[in-house]
Formats: C-alpha cells, sequence, structure tokens
C-alpha cells in the first residue's frame, strides 16, 4: 500500500511540474510578445513625434492645440523608454512662438494639410476652399 501511494504522489508530482513548465513557457512566450509590442510602439510614437515635430518646424510657429498634442506624444514617447534623438526635436518644437488658433486654419485633406491663414480667407466663399454647400 505504501508503495501505491508513493507511486501515486509521484505521478501527481510530475504531472504538476510538467504543469508548472508548460505555464512558465507560456509566460516566457507571453514576455517576449510584450517585449516586441512595446518596442513597435516605440518606434510607432518615435516617428510619429519626430515627424510632427519636423512639421511644425518648417511652419515656424505652431498653436497652443498643437502644442498641447506635442506634449502628449512626447510624454508617451518617453513612458516607452524614448531616447535623446525624439527630445532633440521635441525641445526644438517647444521653442517655437505660439500663435493663436484663429490665426492659423488647418484643413485636413487626408495626408496632406493646406495652410490657410484667416486673411487668406475673407471675401472668400466656402466652395472657394473646397467646402460644397449642397452636399455639407
Amino acid at each position: 500500500m505504501a508503495e501505491f501511494i508513493k507511486a501515486t504522489m509521484m505521478d501527481h508530482m510530475n504531472y504538476f511540474q510538467k504543469k508548472y513548465n508548460e505555464a512558465v513557457e507560456h509566460l516566457e512566450h507571453v514576455e517576449k510578445d510584450f517585449l516586441t509590442l512595446r518596442e513597435q510602439n516605440l518606434a510607432f510614437y518615435k516617428y510619429q513625434l519626430i515627424n510632427t515635430c519636423k512639421k511644425y518646424i518648417a511652419q515656424g510657429e505652431i498653436t497652443q492645440y498643437q502644442f498641447d498634442r506635442l506634449a502628449e506624444l512626447h510624454k508617451i514617447y518617453n513612458s516607452l523608454g524614448g531616447n535623446s534623438q525624439g527630445d532633440l526635436y521635441y525641445q526644438k518644437a517647444t521653442r517655437l512662438p505660439i500663435v493663436k488658433e484663429h490665426e492659423r486654419l488647418d484643413i485636413n485633406h487626408g495626408d496632406d494639410e493646406l495652410y490657410v491663414t484667416a486673411e487668406d480667407l475673407e471675401g472668400h466663399r466656402h466652395r472657394d476652399i473646397g467646402y460644397d454647400e449642397d452636399n455639407n
């Protein structure tokens, strides 16, 4: 009887050891996948931050909304372990003069943005800038 109990306990121990090893292996895969996703997110936010900064630097000015959006991108980028490359672009972009929202109008056309000032719009009807009154 003692041999039977001993054999049964060994079977249970082997079963639990196997399940433990499977769980550890699964966790290792999950960790690897997590680290890969983190690296991909970092690369995405680095791309977004740097390109957004370059765009604003080329404009030569930034609105408060754009500044706030850029600050949020920078915060996320740093929380993911971003390096100084993104920080350098961010520092340059945040030194730009901040203009009021009504002094600048971005009309979004897909990936391209058309820069139009409020003065450019004076005396023009909506259709002159791509607004179709019948469909909107």
